[in-house]
């Protein structure tokens, strides 16, 4: 039996007026903890925020759900966003129910997703079981931490097709967070949606046994939710629960959430600089000293930068560089042998490996974007030493081989930061960076760039998709990111897309191959990145500096690369992005269309 799940979550909308403040972390923390506890995972979507429009969740939704899905199969499908009712064209007293994409306009007949057309999607399943959570509303009222849409001359119907009296057959079971008539709140003490944090502790609740029936988490939900709807909000609540399963859905215990805290190594003290505490994904830490510990740490790298620093202040940065990465080898001593050769330990490992190497992260960008030449180039040697923690070493290889994804996190990081900010010289330091192969001890050195391997980690399954998917999520939780690079915030997928297509024609250019993701989303992600190299003549030469490329010679290059790819293919996937005539200008493009 398998376990298939579709997870959409839209805090912001292309609508700024609807944004949300919890619905993207609602899903995300709703299919991280179906896909750490569930055994065996088949068909996966996470969606949030831009990914989640109407289109992306009808893909979703689509074909390869269906062919995935099999007899003996469950299916969990859980939205946490805005509902918004519309009136029925066969009958103007009755309103249909949808729910709101990222790109929805108050046309929401024609640009949100309608409950008859997931109705279809249930009823089109093999599968014995489906289980559909879904916390929004769909009352037409708008309230403070309410999840209705906010419409303007919006009415009041007899009669509501929504999920809680939609009947889609045995087999499936739909969760809703409140009545038809009621508000969904989300609760900023929770940080979640109300219904959601009940339904997520309730998945991870201590039982007797190791697993527990699908429906013994109703009740306690709808009394969790009614509750703290009454006594902190004032505020009526009331969960629903319809359709019927055959048989029982038995679901493993879940285990909780981490929330990691590393020790703390202080940062060398400067006249300019006071004591700051670091911490960790999910970091326990207030705004205000998440705040503190970003700013102490850009005025630490510019303290021993620039023509004033002495030789003390440089010697202080690479110090700290050091004594951050022993206590990262440290922590990887623990890990590794508190995994042992259990694969079920691997996604834990990873994230007490990422929490242990937070500090580490954090001292790269203000490096990246504050620091001198010198300052990157030691950062990177310290980075790719960490390769050395995988090399030779027996036992599970995916947990051998965990390292390598924060390696791979710290090439991302830094290499949006410089796409954000059209500033390539740091990238092509961490790039060039030489180090000796871990496995092949005997080879000469190689740079980072040459080391594709990383983007195909097999501790994240060793499938390029999922690697990608986990560097998004893993860029959206480093909120410093936005401090340094203020156009990433809520844009993070996208520039991680253009660090992907970037990176992937810098492989080329070396004669290797990486996955190309990119091709997998609509071209409007990469577009702007492709302007930037066609109008900016600074951008190219930074870009062909990088690949020892005049400036002129660079966009024929990309359009060759390209072709290459789209040659190759994307093995099951459709090719949705750019292609190489958009790296045409328009006198190119002038002749091209007149063939001369």
């Amino acid at each position: 039996m398998k376990h298939h799940i579709v997870a959409i979550g839209i805090s912001k909308h292309k609508n700024s007026a609807a944004n949300l403040a919890f619905a993207e972390k609602d899903a995300s923390e709703f299919f991280t903890l179906f896909a750490q506890n569930i055994g065996e995972i088949g068909y996966n979507k996470l969606l949030i925020d831009q990914e989640a429009t109407l289109s992306e969740m009808k893909t979703a939704l689509g074909k390869e759900l269906l062919e995935a899905v099999g007899p003996d199969d469950a299916f969990f499908f859980f939205y946490s966003g805005h509902g918004a009712l519309v009136a029925d064209p066969s009958d103007t007293a009755t309103a249909l129910s949808f729910l709101v994409p990222y790109d929805a306009t108050h046309d929401i007949a024609n640009t949100c997703l309608s409950v008859d057309y997931l109705k279809g999607v249930f009823q089109s399943l093999q599968s014995r079981a489906n289980l559909v959570f879904v916390d929004s509303c769909f009352s037409g009222s708008v309230s403070k931490n309410g999840k209705s849409y906010p419409l303007p001359n919006a009415k009041s119907f007899k009669n509501l097709k929504s999920f809680s009296n939609t009947v889609i057959g045995n087999g499936s079971v739909i969760f809703t967070a409140s009545k038809d008539d009621e508000i969904s709140l989300e609760d900023p003490e929770y940080g979640n949606g109300i219904f959601t944090h009940h339904l997520l502790e309730e998945l991870q609740k201590t039982r007797p046994s190791g697993s527990f029936s699908a429906m013994d988490i109703f009740s306690p939900i709808v009394s969790g939710v009614m509750t703290r709807a009454k006594d902190k909000w004032h505020h009526v609540q009331t969960p629903t629960f319809s359709g019927k399963l055959e048989g029982d859905l038995i679901l493993p215990v879940f285990k909780k959430r981490l929330i990691l805290k590393p020790d703390i190594i202080e940062i060398p003290k400067t006249p300019a600089l006071q004591e700051a505490p670091f911490s960790v994904p999910r970091i326990d830490l207030s705004e205000e000293e998440k705040e503190k510990l970003l700013e102490d740490t850009i005025d630490f790298v510019m303290g021993s930068s620039g023509g004033n620093a002495s030789v003390r202040a440089e010697l202080a940065f690479e110090r700290l560089c050091h004594q951050l990465v022993r206590k990262i080898k440290t922590d990887w001593e623990q890990i590794f042998h508190w995994a042992g050769g259990d694969t079920g330990k691997i996604p834990e490992a990873i994230s007490k490996l990422e929490a242990g190497c937070y500090q580490f992260m954090v001292l790269g960008g203000p490096t990246a974007v504050y620091g001198t030449d010198r300052q990157m180039s030691i950062y990177s040697k310290c980075l790719v030493s960490l390769f050395k923690l995988t090399g030779r070493r027996a036992g599970l290889v995916v947990l051998v081989a965990v390292p390598e994804v924060i390696v791979l996190e710290a090439i991302y990081s830094v290499a949006v930061i410089c796409v954000a900010r059209e500033s390539y010289g740091p990238l092509q330091i961490l790039l060039e960076t030489k180090f000796d192969h871990p496995d092949r001890f005997e080879d000469p050195p190689m740079n980072l760039l040459s080391y594709s391997h990383i983007h195909y980690t097999r501790a994240l399954t060793g499938y390029a998709t999922k690697v990608n998917e986990h560097v998004r999520e893993y860029l959206k939780s480093q909120e410093w990111l936005f401090d340094l690079a203020p156009s990433l915030e809520g844009a993070t997928d996208d520039y991680q897309l253009q660090a992907n297509f970037l990176l992937s024609m810098l492989t080329e250019h070396s004669q290797d191959h990486l996955w190309p993701d990119y091709a997998r989303f609509y071209g409007e992600r990469i577009i702007p990145f492709a302007k930037k190299l066609i109008y900016d003549r600074e951008t190219r030469e930074q870009i062909g500096k990088m690949m020892g490329l005049k400036e002129n010679e660079v966009l024929p290059k990309f359009r060759q690369y390209m072709q290459q790819q789209q040659k190759r293919g994307l093995d099951r996937y459709w090719w949705e992005s750019i292609r190489e005539d958009y790296f045409l200008t328009e006198e190119e493009k002038g002749k091209a269309a007149t063939g001369k």
